[in-house]
């Protein structure tokens, strides 16, 4: 409304740029009135009709597997979700399916940071994956300040979407990184620290699971995860 496009004298038929903003902001206070914002797991408030899981990580309330066997740890501790991989030859996730339309925008975030180990594979964020059949698709970093996007269909075989960039926007030695996915149209962005590293055609992913991955033998720190979307009818 605040643009030149609108008019600031009304007509017969339209009231003028600042009885429009006037109409609109009321309208909009009194629907908040009667039908406040609820969300869906923390954080902010979320319109109704939206999808909001949100986790800081400061207790297991989400109710994340917490695994420790002889090849990958999790564990909860002073706010973060510590990860580590012990098996140098393998990969391990952890997530979940949530009740949002991944035909609908979406986002999904998480801060990363590496803690020790190895350096070259990657670790990150998964997205539009389906735990059933074991395929997801990861945006990942290493800590060496490269990302890579990448998928794995039926626990077959890495497809490299986008192979391994260097990034000055990836923090180096151990500084915290924010990673996000975000859909808006037919479009994927892909943000690290703030900033848009690339941008991607969406083709659909397979399904609406969402979580972390870590690769190879390292710890890896995540704190403030957050998947938002509209809910799944």
């Amino acid at each position: 409304m605040n643009t030149s496009v609108v008019s600031e004298n009304g007509s017969m038929s339209h009231p003028g740029r600042a009885a429009r903003i006037e109409a609109v902001t009321r309208g909009f206070r009194e629907a908040e009135r009667r039908y406040p914002r609820t969300g869906g797991g923390g954080g902010d408030p979320a319109p109704s009709g939206s999808f909001v899981f949100a986790d800081p990580f400061n207790d297991n309330s989400k109710e994340w597997l917490l695994n420790n066997d002889l090849n990958w740890k999790t564990t909860i501790e002073n706010g973060k979700f510590l990860f580590s991989v012990l098996n140098p030859n393998h990969n391990y996730f952890s997530g979940r399916s949530l009740p949002i339309d991944t035909d609908r925008d979406f986002s999904a975030s998480v801060t990363i940071r590496w803690q020790q180990g190895n350096q070259d594979n990657g670790h990150g964020l998964i997205y539009c994956g389906d735990y059933a059949s074991n395929s997801m698709n990861i945006f990942q970093i290493n800590a060496n300040g490269y990302y890579i996007i990448r998928n794995w269909y039926r626990r077959g075989a890495w497809n490299n979407i986008v192979p391994w960039k260097r990034s000055e926007r990836v923090n180096l030695n151990g500084a915290p990184n924010l990673l996000r996915v975000e859909k808006q149209g037919e479009l994927l962005r892909f943000s690290i620290n703030g900033h848009v590293v690339e941008t991607l055609p969406f083709d659909g992913g397979y399904g609406n699971f969402f979580g972390l991955n870590v690769v190879f033998a390292k710890t890896v720190e995540f704190d403030n995860f957050r998947v938002e979307g509209i809910r799944k009818r």
